[in-house]
């Protein structure tokens, strides 16, 4: 409620919460798919690193509206919130599925929630910071403002 910028001159939330550090993904997961014109723009920033988008499989767990990025929603700033974590390139779909639900049920806000560089392939983390970069450079360097999509239901708050 007290935000650093106001939020008629915030034009996106780029979030990048919960990303595994468990290599280089062929997919960028986009959780609340299809909200706000930004997918368009990672679907782009994802193709040049030979990725594919698609929507978060397990929507009703309600995570789009229980992470970061929810509190500029709520005041109308499209939001994306985009990760790689399924389909890992070097060990394929089920591994990388094991790794979650593996991070989930035992590190994800636990104190086992550290960093261990012995282990860690930051890899993905960083496709996935350069996703969210080139979203944002291209916000800041041209007139492009993105907006909600038809059906959402933050697409009216902006204007309040």
């Amino acid at each position: 409620d007290h935000p650093v910028f106001t939020m008629e001159n915030t034009i996106a939330c780029i979030n990048n919460d919960m990303m595994l550090p468990i290599g280089r993904m062929k997919d960028l997961m986009v959780t609340g798919y299809g909200q706000s014109d930004l997918d368009d723009l990672a679907l782009e920033a994802a193709g040049r690193q030979d990725r594919y988008l698609f929507p978060d499989p397990n929507p009703h767990t309600g995570m789009y509206f229980r992470s970061d990025h929810f509190a500029f929603a709520k005041k109308g700033v499209p939001s994306l919130f985009a990760r790689g974590n399924c389909d890992s390139r070097e060990y394929g779909k089920e591994w990388a599925a094991l790794q979650e639900a593996d991070y989930i049920n035992n590190m994800y806000h636990r104190p086992a929630d550290n960093y261990y560089p012995e282990v860690w392939d930051l890899s993905g983390i960083a496709e996935d910071a350069r996703v969210a970069f080139e979203i944002g450079y291209r916000l800041t360097t041209t007139d492009l403002r993105p907006g909600w999509k038809e059906g959402s239901e933050f697409k009216n708050l902006r204007a309040r």
